[in-house]
Formats: structure tokens, C-alpha cells, sequence
């Protein structure tokens, strides 16, 4: 069984989160300071754009807007929740968006 994504025809995709294809978004308290651990697998045609939408990252202490990884490589992320909310974590990748690749992180009040 084939899947269409963007007008193409792909064979079976699926994207995870944590190792889960639903992840049950994390919850963090206000103020925090929380570290990711961004992990890229798949093919050599994998590339992927993470992204925290209202918060801003800094990666080895600089600012990051979208921090690329290339398929087998992993980078780290930190931000402080500093603004109470549910806020969109994705994949910037369009044929990853269509296939589910998102959560959101929930920072408390």
C-alpha cells in the first residue's frame, strides 16, 4: 500500500516523535529551562527543520530560529519557558507536516 504525499506517490511514511507516532505532548512548568534533544533518522533525502513556534531557542548558546539536521545527526536545543501556552513543535518540512510529524509543548501558568 502506497501513500500520496504532495502530489507524490511514497511508499508507506510515517513520522515519530520520541519513538511514538502519537506522543502525548510534554508539560512544563513556567520558568523552566528545557533542554531537547533533536534526533534525525530516515534517508539521505531526510532533512529536517524543527520547530518551537513563540519560543525562542538558542543552540551551543547561540540563537536558532530553525536548527537543520541532516539525516543521523542530532543537535541540542534549550529554551526558558517563559510564556504560559500550548505551543506548536513540528517539523518544517512539508511532506513531514502531511505525514503528522508535530506535537506541541504545553508550558504551565
Amino acid at each position: 500500500m502506497n501513500d500520496v504525499i504532495g502530489g507524490a506517490r511514497v511508499g508507506r511514511v510515517r513520522s515519530v516523535w520520541e519513538g511514538y507516532m502519537y506522543v502525548r505532548p510534554p508539560a512544563v512548568e513556567r520558568g523552566a529551562r528545557v533542554r531537547l534533544l533533536l534526533l534525525a533518522a530516515g534517508s539521505e533525502e531526510g532533512m529536517h527543520g524543527p520547530v518551537l513556534d513563540g519560543v525562542p531557542l538558542t543552540s551551543a548558546g547561540r540563537p536558532v530560529g530553525v536548527p537543520g539536521l541532516m539525516p543521523f545527526t542530532a543537535r541540542v536545543v534549550e529554551f526558558r519557558a517563559e510564556n504560559a501556552g500550548a505551543w506548536p513543535l513540528y517539523c518544517a518540512v512539508t511532506d513531514h507536516i502531511a505525514a503528522g510529524m508535530r506535537s506541541r509543548i504545553i508550558v504551565g501558568a
